[in-house]
């Protein structure tokens, strides 16, 4: 009598054992692509209610394995496609072929800003120097180069009357931004001539960031740069001449 239940204990066992591992030999396969062109879709998130998640080859297959018999909820989504959900009765292996739909992402109200505007100096986070007109006139320069030499970090760099460029605290040329009114000048030569190319006379002012300002100006600005804003066109309904001395 012991044997026997004994027996039956351990065929209740290992039935127990058996239909455990069958119930969780099931599996979910498939294929994302695109509705429009055919295409797959890789990276496509499959998520299934028993927070299991996994994503889509180049090929834009996926497979989870392991799963217990039954039904599940099936979410697939990727960035500019609409999900896709469904209730899958999922039994040993299924396979579905999903088509993802084109959507165009909506965000809330996106505001564009720059910190390029006209503010007093003393209330900058940079190293900045303003080279005003009044400075100009004060010497007889020959370049912009020549003039902006005179300033504390700023030393200048010449190959010859045309290649005359500046130094900014150790850094030039690549490091260095040159722009006129904001935009930004450069020449088709491995000469530096961009600053030569400037007639001083018409030049208002010019503004110098002595250090990184890449946030701004974008790269190349590593070592600063060198903002020339020119001076104003005045348009009347007469001819006119002015000079000075």
């Amino acid at each position: 009598m012991v044997l026997i239940r004994q027996r039956l204990i351990l065929a209740v066992i290992l039935t127990s054992i058996y239909i455990g591992a069958y119930a969780q030999n099931a599996s979910f396969s498939g294929t994302v692509t695109d509705s429009k062109t055919g295409e797959p879709v890789e990276g496509a998130s499959v998520w299934l209610s028993v927070s299991t998640i996994t994503y889509t080859n180049a090929e834009g297959q996926f497979l989870i394995k392991g799963l217990d018999e039954g039904k599940y909820r099936v979410r697939i989504s990727h960035l500019g496609y609409r999900s896709y959900s469904d209730t899958l009765l999922i039994q040993d292996s299924v396979h579905k072929n999903v088509k993802l739909h084109n959507a165009p992402i909506e965000f809330d109200e996106v505001i564009v800003s720059t910190p390029r505007f006209d503010r007093y100096l003393r209330d900058s986070p940079y190293s900045e120097l303003l080279f005003t007109r009044e400075k100009l006139e004060e010497k007889p320069f020959t370049s912009l180069s020549d003039a902006l030499k005179t300033e504390p970090g700023i030393s200048l760099i010449s190959e010859g009357a045309w290649g005359t460029e500046v130094n900014i605290r150790g850094l030039s040329r690549e490091n260095v931004v040159a722009l006129i009114n904001g935009n930004r000048i450069a020449t088709s030569t491995d000469v530096a001539a961009r600053l030569s190319m400037v007639d001083i006379n018409d030049i208002e002012r010019v503004d110098v960031i002595k250090g990184a300002s890449s946030s701004i100006y974008g790269s190349g600005s590593t070592g600063g740069i060198v903002n020339i804003i020119t001076r104003s066109s005045g348009f009347r309904e007469v001819p006119s001449l002015n000079a000075g001395v």
